[in-house]
């Protein structure tokens, strides 16, 4: 997102802190020094509605909810919203709201944590911060390895597609605002109250909330631009233009060689959308760029992925907001057989379930010791985490692995690049919003299980798209096969043969091994204590020979010397 930093002098005494960057809005109080800026559609400052003294700060795309229907907030909106902090916290979209008065600053975050602000506190001052960059080069925090453990046996090897079970940051002395938290910023220090993800009681028609997020930015005259594949996540949401005469781009990313490819350049040509292909090697990779996105996103994404960091500035020539598919398939069982344990389990369902299926161990250069204290690092924050979960008997329907994905998913796996991203293009997901993610829990099994919402959507909304296939990736079948055929069909095509992802991976290894060998001999490496070094000369040797069941193990390395 647009990005924010302050300081907050504990004892009076103003150290001069020169600008870190060009501001749109700074801020001086008695004890404060804050300064926002970047893009200025997700970076917004005003003086309070109810209190002249107070600014107000508003980082990301906030959304306000009309019932079913949903609106950007207006200058009357704000006034109502910030009259009641309750109002604020039902805040959809993603955003982070900072209110700056005299002595305090109070500062909140949306309920899924799809933003944050990390904070360090000294015995002069506290500082806080949007970004990861900012924080490293401020702080230069140190690692913790309980808290990195959850990171460490949750997301590595980078390629894994899970999330950290856990709220806190992983560096030491830093706190992160986690899920719906409000944090109050005082000369006696900080203060974080912490609200826990449920679904509302409240009962509305998913269908029409679904049309009306993904209507919204339409609505408010914004140039839109919709990220086409050939899979199911992405078609309601064409449906839903489609049927309601919206005028809208697309962009395909990636390989031109897949079926995903074709089919979305088929529904672009039928129905006369503009139709951008963006590849991989237009959106670029390099080595810069590479550290560039693990610097700004943090340890447990996947280096040889830096391209997205071409991808969105090239969007956002002609676009104001980008529409994703990204989490449809959340509504669509998102984690399949995993989750009929829920059923079976009930309120039985204990933080061993969730970490036998969340839990792996992946291939270490760490000494034991490390390796130890992040394996009880682990345990110790699922342990926490699952300790707050409710009784199955007090949910809508005792889906409990899907509320732990959403307490814990956008966090770990959207928060870092969402904070980057909308520095450019304002990323809409339609699905990932509070009030829709609630509805979702009233939907039964078999529901999710055949796609009911996106399904029902389509063939209310524009049944012609039942024509094009369904592809994933290199795949392609019917329209009338369900997720289960297509994943057994993958599970099928890709026993011999590796995936486009995959052989990405290895072809970001080799370009670039002289520099991660010298990477390997920088100093910051070579003076790790936590590091064994003899293993690690080990990984790397047996990779660059040839044995690519290495590979995790060296996306891993590159991964956490760079994000160090």
């Amino acid at each position: 997102m647009s990005w924010i930093y302050g300081y907050y002098h504990k004892q009076g005494n103003r150290t001069s802190m020169p600008a870190l960057r060009t501001a749109l809005f700074e801020f001086h109080t008695a004890n404060a020094d804050i300064y926002a800026g970047g893009n200025p559609q997700t970076c917004q400052s005003f003086t309070h509605p109810h209190d002249p003294s107070r600014h107000v700060v508003v980082l990301g795309n906030p959304i306000i909810r009309n019932g079913e229907d949903f609106n950007y907030p207006d200058n009357t909106a704000w006034s109502l919203i910030l009259s009641d902090e309750e109002r604020l916290k039902s805040l959809d979209g993603h955003w982070v709201i900072l209110i700056i008065a005299g002595d305090e600053i109070l500062a909140y975050n949306d309920s899924m944590c799809k933003r944050t602000l990390y904070i360090q506190e000294d015995s002069d001052r506290i500082f806080w911060c949007s970004e990861l960059a900012l924080l490293k080069d401020i702080c230069k925090p140190e690692i913790d390895w309980e808290s990195f453990g959850a990171y460490w046996h949750g997301m590595f090897p980078p390629t894994r597609l899970y999330y950290a079970p856990t709220q806190k940051s992983y560096f030491k002395g830093v706190q992160m605002l986690g899920t719906g938290t409000k944090a109050v910023i005082a000369a006696t220090g900080i203060t974080l109250q912490r609200t826990e993800w449920l679904p509302s009681k409240s009962i509305h028609n998913l269908e029409n909330m679904l049309k009306n997020m993904t209507l919204l930015p339409v609505r408010a005259g914004k140039k839109i631009c919709v990220g086409l594949t050939g899979g199911m996540d992405i078609r309601p949401l064409i449906a839903i233009y489609l049927a309601n005469g919206a005028k809208l781009q697309a962009v395909h990313f990636g390989s031109d060689k897949t079926a995903d490819f074709r089919v979305a350049r088929q529904i672009a040509s039928r129905y006369k959308i503009p139709f951008r292909f963006i590849g991989y090697e237009e959106s670029g990779v390099s080595w810069e760029q590479a550290k560039l996105y693990i610097q700004s996103r943090g340890m447990g994404f996947n280096p040889a992925a830096c391209d997205f960091m071409g991808y969105y500035p090239k969007i956002a020539q002609d676009s104001e907001v980008y529409i994703s598919g990204y989490f449809g398939e959340l509504f669509r069982f998102r984690f399949m057989m995993a989750h009929l344990k829920t059923l079976v389990l009930g309120s039985h369902l204990t933080y061993h379930a969730i970490g036998n299926y969340l839990y792996a161990n992946p291939p270490s250069f760490f000494i034991p010791e490390i390796a130890r204290r992040m394996h009880r690092g682990f345990w110790s924050e699922l342990r926490s985490e699952v300790s707050l979960m409710p009784d199955s008997g007090k949910m809508l329907n005792p889906m409990l692995m899907h509320l732990f994905y959403v307490r814990h998913s956008p966090r770990a796996n959207n928060m870092p690049n969402l904070a980057w991203i909308d520095n450019h293009v304002i990323d809409h997901m339609p699905y990932l919003q509070s009030s829709l993610v609630s509805e979702h829990f009233r939907y039964g099994f078999l529901k999710q299980l055949n796609e009911g919402l996106h399904r029902d959507t389509i063939h209310r909304m524009f049944p012609a798209l039942e024509t094009f296939p369904i592809t994933l990736s290199e795949l392609c079948a019917p329209y009338h096969y369900r997720q289960l055929a297509m994943k057994l069909k993958m599970r099928l095509h890709y026993r011999n043969k590796l995936l486009i992802r995959l052989r990405r991976d290895d072809v970001f290894l080799q370009e670039y091994k002289s520099n991660i060998l010298e990477l390997r001999h920088d100093t910051l490496i070579t003076q790790d204590a936590a590091i064994d070094h003899k293993k690690l000369d080990q990984i790397l040797d047996a990779y660059y020979a040839g044995d690519k069941n290495r590979t995790g193990a060296v996306l891993s390395f590159v991964c956490y010397a760079m994000g160090k």
